[in-house]
């Protein structure tokens, strides 16, 4: 299997936050990770990234075991991840933070501006890159992190409520923006998401976390029908009307 999480199990003292998680992607999928506020996903995902270790269960990609190490050897594996809020540091260029991410992956500064340079094109950020992310508006950093992203060539991106906060129009670039990452780069993609519009135009499989815990595993068109998941996201007295 491309990626997998193993019986994943995430406790804060006494507070169980990820239950018994058992979640596979197959190389090329989009997959998707949905629930309601509080679920446990971003616990989950930082999991996946290596800034969670499990309590118990285990996480492994391309055969390898991933949890437990470092997100850095997590990184040069080949799994990055972006934030729930755009983390780039406000007083550098957008090229100097895409050069970052570029050196994850090579060594000398002809390389790793080969590389950002290129990734700023597929992004369309050329035009932007002497800017300061203090700057750029939301939807912009969005982009500049999913650019230094890129820039460590990873296999799997992680995506954390990527499309939060974006406009209707800002949501239909991205859509596209993630599909060319997945059918122009071979880039497998696992996001956590809220917009159940982005889901179901983007998703291949998703699955619903609720309460820490996996409740249903389909495509979208199966798991938003089912009663279960209605019930987390709109509450019993809806399911029950």
């Amino acid at each position: 299997m491309f990626f997998e999480s193993k019986n994943v199990t995430i406790k804060f003292g006494g507070l169980v936050a990820n239950n018994d998680v058992s979640i596979a992607i197959e190389k090329g999928q989009i997959m998707g990770l949905i629930g309601p506020n509080g679920a446990g996903k971003s616990t989950f995902f930082k999991a996946c990234n290596g800034f969670n270790i499990p309590t118990s269960g285990e996480v492994w990609f391309e055969g390898k075991k991933i949890s437990g190490q470092s997100t850095w050897e997590t990184c040069a594996d080949g799994v990055t991840s972006t934030f729930q809020l755009a983390e780039t540091f406000p007083a550098i260029t957008v090229l100097e933070t895409v050069l970052v991410g570029a050196y994850c992956r090579v060594k000398t500064d002809k390389e790793a501006h080969d590389i950002a340079y290129e990734s700023l094109a597929f992004m369309n950020l050329t035009d932007e890159q002497h800017m300061r992310n203090n700057q750029l508006n939301l939807y912009t950093r969005k982009r500049v992190e999913i650019c230094a992203a890129l820039a460590t060539q990873p296999k799997l991106l992680l995506l954390d409520e990527i499309f939060a906060g974006c406009t209707l129009s800002e949501d239909e670039e991205l859509i596209e923006l993630i599909r060319r990452l997945n059918a122009e780069r071979g880039i497998t993609i696992f996001l956590v998401e809220h917009v159940l519009k982005v889901v179901h135009e983007l998703c291949d499989q998703v699955v619903v976390l609720v309460h820490g815990e996996v409740i249903a595993t389909g495509t979208p068109a199966e798991v938003t029908k089912l009663p279960a998941v209605i019930t987390a996201y709109l509450g019993e007295d809806n399911n029950n009307a």
